[in-house]
């Protein structure tokens, strides 16, 4: 299987669902935050939210601001992976939810 570039809309709309479900168990939920009220916090339309989180269209960049305004990521964390500007609390989490993706597969 071919590896996707970092910033293709697939692999940018996986690090938007990380970023939603991190920020979530970060923010201490016991459930996952849903698409539409994370969208919302981030002052994004829940369909834009949707279709970059699917990869059917890549955020833009005054959704990417709301997003690294709302979660601290930064925005070549979200366009590229670059996680050196990733706030602690966020890297752990995207790390525990990356392992147990993985565990999944194996």
């Amino acid at each position: 299987m071919a590896t996707q570039e970092p910033d293709s809309n697939e692999e940018i709309g996986k690090r938007l669902r990380l970023i939603r479900i991190a920020y979530g168990r970060v923010q201490g939920r016991q459930r996952e935050i849903s698409q539409a009220e994370f969208a919302r916090l981030c002052k994004i339309t829940p369909s834009a939210w949707n279709n970059a989180e699917t990869a059917d269209n890549r955020i833009g960049i005054d959704g990417a601001m709301g997003i690294a305004r709302r979660t601290g990521v930064s925005l070549d964390y979200i366009y590229f992976g670059e996680r050196a500007g990733l706030p602690h609390a966020m890297a752990i989490e995207i790390e525990r939810l990356e392992a147990a993706k993985s565990a999944k597969r194996a």
